[in-house]
């Protein structure tokens, strides 16, 4: 009996024991071993074809590394328009000889633009900024940008530089929130330049006559300056802005004013500069015509506050 009762107790062992083995091999740590309660549920099994298992999207991918990376956001879209893209990731449209780039010259959307027109006659159909982040025009050559230079709605800035004889003949017109526009050789820009950003910069300059008429008329809040600087430059500026500054320093600069802002400053320092200065309305207003035979046509200012030369309106 004594040998029997051993020998039962030993198979009982080792069925415990190659039981035990058997839960380890079978699902690699028991319940008690991995300290988890023997009701909590095995972790959910993703199927092939689930979403461990989709590619990435493409256009996201795309998308991401071109907001991080303006060179590749340039290469994508300047080649198309006929531009190279330079180390900041602009949009560069280059015309250089005599007569070219005949047809109007469109910016790539999506990317700053810079167009450089520095032939003789280049540019003939003029410029579109389109929908460039921000646009840099430069008419440099004689009779440069003989069409108009459109500067869209250019979110950031727009930036037109008429530096040749008679350059940008046909009109400079500019939507941005931000316009700087450059007219600083003989004749240049004779033709209207229209300014409705919330902060316009219009310089007349050079070598006379430059710019005719000059119209700002900023958004809510906007101010504009106009600055005539040569002999006979801007033959009539309007403002209608929110703050409107006119200095006419050249002489016989600025035939015709009329400020139509909220505040306006008007100066007209030189020999006869200003044919007319004009207030018509406003909550201030204030009227220098300090220049021999200056404003000699009068000076007329029906803002709720008028200052400097005396009114001679009727």
């Amino acid at each position: 009996m004594g040998t029997h009762r051993a020998a039962v107790g030993v198979c009982v062992a080792t069925v415990l024991l190659v039981a035990c083995s058997i839960d380890r091999m079978g699902t690699g740590v028991a319940a008690s071993d991995a300290g988890l309660d023997a009701t909590t549920p095995p972790p959910p099994v993703l199927e092939a074809g689930g979403p461990m298992d989709a590619p990435p999207d493409r256009a996201v991918l795309e998308a991401g590394r071109d907001a991080a990376d303006p060179i590749a956001a340039c290469q994508a879209v300047c080649p198309s328009v006929g531009g190279a893209c330079d180390a900041s990731g602009t949009c560069v449209l280059t015309c250089s000889t005599s007569n070219s780039c005949a047809s109007q010259v469109v910016c790539a959307p999506g990317v700053p633009c810079k167009v450089v027109c520095s032939g003789s006659q280049a540019c003939a159909a003029g410029v579109a900024c389109g929908g460039a982040t921000a646009c840099d025009v430069e008419c440099s050559a004689y009779r440069s940008c003989g069409g108009k230079i459109d500067c869209g709605t250019a979110s950031g800035r727009c930036g037109v530089v008429c530096s040749g004889q008679e350059a940008c003949g046909n009109g400079i017109a500019c939507l941005s929130e931000r316009c700087s526009i450059q007219c600083s050789h003989y004749r240049t820009c004779k033709n209207e330049i229209t300014c409705a950003g919330s902060d316009c910069s219009v310089q007349c300059g050079g070598n006379n006559e430059a710019c005719d008429d000059v119209t700002c008329s900023t958004v809510a809040g906007g101010k504009c300056r106009v600055e005539c600087s040569t002999y006979r430059a801007c033959k009539k500026v309007t403002c209608s802005a929110d703050s409107c500054d006119i200095v006419c320093k050249g002489q016989e600069a600025c035939g015709v004013v009329a400020a139509t802002a909220r505040n306006a400053t008007v100066s007209c320092t030189s020999y006869r500069s200003c044919t007319s200065a004009d207030c018509p309305g406003g909550d201030g207003c204030r009227l220098d015509c300090s220049g021999p035979q200056s404003c000699a046509s009068g000076i007329c200012c029906k803002a709720l506050v008028c200052a400097g030369t005396a009114n001679t309106c009727t």
